[in-house]
């Protein structure tokens, strides 16, 4: 008895470490950004599902807190949380958040009422158009280079909602985000409006891990051997197909 005792304590103690990395939980702070991350889509976007699925195959359990983006990434770089979901690559976010792994891109670029012809040669010749941009998005670098005015929007749905308002000329958005939102905000509309190509940028996204947190390298670490299984058996391009967004062209 005594001997059968003793096993089942180290037993115990060699499931413990084990046990308690399955408990392990992940904090994300992240924004209304449809079809990517939402609180009101299925597994809470296309990008949230990948995420969870891939802190989950290495012992993970990952919550999502939805905040306004500029909060987003105001909070997301202290020790509160641990990190946030998704960023665009800036090396002044590189001060603050260690990039994981990358994740499927963003196309940015214009949305305008369908039959207006946009011809630029360079982009400063948009300047007497009205563009429609979120505050706090690390913009493409040459639309700031190029000395548009602009007016800033809260949101990707509010700058939508200008858009069809007739309050802006063009929306800087991301492609699907856009036509995403037209076709769910605005349905009776939507066909009035469409993407100007090309696009002026094709953008990798990322989860940011702040440099703040607890175990930022661990979880930085579990996260990227969790993406990479996703990436190796075909995972992540079964949830692009099944959610109708195959984002890579």
């Amino acid at each position: 008895m005594e001997i059968r005792a003793a096993l089942g304590v180290i037993l115990l103690s060699l499931l413990a470490p084990s046990t308690a990395f399955a408990d392990r939980s992940v904090v994300l702070l992240t924004s209304e950004y449809p079809p990517y991350h939402s609180e009101t889509l299925p597994n809470q976007g296309i990008l949230a599902q990948i995420v969870k699925e891939a802190f989950a195959s290495s012992g993970y359990r990952v919550t999502f807190q939805f905040k306004p983006f500029a909060r987003t990434l105001q909070e997301g770089k202290t020790d509160k949380v641990d990190g946030v979901l998704s960023l665009w690559y800036s090396d002044e976010r590189a001060k603050d958040f260690l990039y994981s792994a990358p994740l499927p891109a963003s196309r940015i670029g214009f949305f305008a009422r369908r039959g207006i012809q946009i011809n630029y040669l360079k982009l400063s010749d948009l300047s007497s158009y009205r563009i429609g941009v979120v505050r706090g998005y690390d913009n493409p670098k040459q639309v700031k280079e190029a000395g548009l005015e602009v007016e800033i929007t809260a949101n990707d749905a509010q700058n939508i909602a200008m858009l069809v308002a007739g309050r802006l000329d063009l929306a800087l958005i991301d492609e699907r985000t856009g036509g995403f939102l037209l076709y769910k905000n605005h349905p009776d509309r939507a066909s009035e409006y469409s993407w100007q190509e090309p696009a002026l940028e094709e953008r990798l996204q990322y989860v940011g891990f702040s440099k703040r947190a607890k175990d930022y390298l661990g979880t930085h670490r579990a996260f990227n051997r969790g993406l990479s299984k996703l990436q190796s058996n075909g995972r992540i391009e079964e949830i692009l197909e099944a959610q109708g967004y195959v984002l890579q062209r």
